[in-house]
């Protein structure tokens, strides 16, 4: 019976499937398989783990050459300032000179008119007084020489046209 019993476990497929299965275990563990496999699971993580601190010293190095840009975009951004500032202090300057400068020339101009204009007066009165003292002797003379005759009308007509003229001017 137990013959019959093993002929008929011999005959079942799953008998053979499970056998072979339990060989090719065997096999495998004799063959080294097992530490191959973890050989190449450690090398696989070990990639990976190197890939990993190469993707976190990238990172790092990309987050300083951020900070790094960030950095030089503030110094230029403040050298920018600092430059228009400059620049705007020089442009006040330059308006208020000149400005200052307008004024000078305003104030020149305005004194020379004030001269011409009070150096034509001063000739026009001059002029004018010219022009009435000769009108003056004119008409002294005119009268006096009705009036007067000979040397003494001479005389008294130089007198009196020097005194005028004296008084006059």
């Amino acid at each position: 019976m137990l013959a019959a019993a093993n002929a008929g476990l011999f005959a079942d497929p799953k008998f053979w499937v499970g056998a072979a299965f339990v060989i090719f275990v065997l096999l495998l563990m004799v063959k080294g398989v097992p530490s191959l496999i973890a050989q190449a699971l450690d090398d696989r993580s070990n990639a990976i783990r190197s890939e990993l601190d190469k993707a976190k010293r990238l990172r790092e190095d990309a987050e300083n050459l951020l900070a790094d840009y960030q950095r030089k975009c503030k110094d230029v951004e403040v050298e920018v300032n600092r430059i228009l500032e400059r620049a705007k202090s020089e442009a006040d300057a330059l308006q208020a000179d000149a400005h200052r400068k307008l004024q000078e020339s305003i104030m020149r101009r305005t004194r020379i008119v004030e001269e011409k204009i009070s150096s034509a007066e001063k000739k026009a009165l001059s002029e004018v007084r010219s022009s009435a003292i000769d009108r003056a002797v004119s008409a002294s003379t005119h009268i006096f020489k009705g009036k007067l005759k000979g040397d003494k009308s001479s005389k008294l007509l130089d007198q009196s046209i020097y005194g005028l003229r004296d008084k006059i001017v």
